[in-house]
């Protein structure tokens, strides 16, 4: 999911950047006044295209991340998520849509009323001065997740590179379980206590940081993807996205 809602957020701007490139200058005003921004229904359909497959697919395998690290009071954590499988990500809702098509940029927003992931953990650092060991599996709900974002992408040479990924999100719950775990001079049940309270907490008052780790690895990936390919290369990707020619493996991250 994570690689193909990221390849549609870019291939949105390049559809943008298309129709600049080919009628930037006099025309200008008579596409805005005439045309509109065709790039709203465009998004739309590759997004129902993923609510599809994400419910034939379900559970569905979410791309593997970098090892992650969690920083914050009391708190610092390396952690690393295998096999991660998520659920019911299909109910979301298109809040948002804007596109600017001569400014190479776009806006969303999506809200996920309930989100299941589980998969494996392997976990090591420390909380609130006591040691962390763990590995074994995870389960996270979340509730009301309300994601925002906006993404801009330039020229460089002839090839487009993003250069911007600023992400926003907020939750109104977030339930954490796991196997496994163990924190120095803890009980099962006190480390159950512990990171019900603390996980919340921490993605809330995080955010930022959060979202910073997300955004790098995003515009890294978008890049890889993008350099040295053509505009019309990547046009016809999306095109043969949305008329269901590509189709991932469940189970493997191959989308391209």
């Amino acid at each position: 999911m994570m690689k193909s809602l990221l390849f549609l957020l870019f291939c949105s701007a390049i559809f943008s950047a298309s129709l600049g490139i080919r009628h930037v200058s006099n025309e200008k005003r008579l596409i805005q006044d005439n045309l509109g921004n065709p790039i709203d229904d465009l998004w739309r359909r590759a997004l129902e295209f993923i609510r599809a497959l994400l419910k034939k697919y379900e559970p569905f395998h979410v791309p593997d991340m970098p090892v992650q690290t969690v920083t914050g009071d009391d708190i610092s954590l390396t952690a690393k998520f295998d096999n991660v499988m998520i659920s019911q990500a299909e109910n979301f809702t298109i809040d948002k849509i804007e596109n600017n098509i001569f400014g190479l940029w776009a806006k969303f927003q999506v809200t996920e009323p309930t989100m299941l992931l589980q998969g494996d953990y392997s976990v090591t650092g420390s909380v609130k001065g006591k040691n962390v060991n763990g590995k074994g599996e995870f389960w996270i709900t979340v509730g009301s997740l309300v994601t925002s974002g906006y993404i801009k992408v330039t020229f460089k040479g002839t090839y487009l590179e993003m250069t911007n990924f600023d992400l926003d999100y907020s939750m109104k719950s977030l339930n954490f379980k796991e196997s496994g775990l163990e924190i120095e001079g803890m009980t099962e049940e006190e480390i159950e206590e512990l990171f019900q309270t603390s996980a919340f907490k921490y993605f809330t008052e995080n955010e930022k940081y959060v979202c910073s780790q997300i955004s790098a690895y995003v515009i890294e990936q978008a890049n890889k993807i993008m350099y040295g390919k053509s505009l019309q290369a990547l046009l016809d990707w999306l095109k043969d996205f949305i008329d269901g020619k590509i189709v991932p493996t469940p189970g493997t991250n191959s989308l391209y």
